[in-house]
């Protein structure tokens, strides 16, 4: 989907280190963030610590597993 926006699209093999992908994101104005579950609960749970904006990203793409309503309801 990138490829095909021509998007800008990070690739991380880990997200042992949340707030260096963060910062990552933000440099390189990231427009694409396809996630899994886990990866959503872990930037909903730093949103509520400190608010977290990344205004460049303009698609989210959630894979692996189902997205929990829950998620859905904390990230509106």
């Amino acid at each position: 989907m990138s490829v095909f926006l021509g998007a800008t699209l990070v690739l991380e093999t880990s997200f042992t280190f949340p707030t260096v992908i963060y910062n990552r994101m933000r440099e390189q104005a990231t427009t694409v963030f396809p996630g899994v579950p886990t990866i959503f609960s872990m930037l909903i749970a730093a949103h509520k610590q400190k608010s977290l904006c990344f205004s460049e990203i303009t698609r989210v793409t959630n894979t692996a597993a189902a997205l929990p309503k829950e998620h859905i309801r904390e990230s509106a």
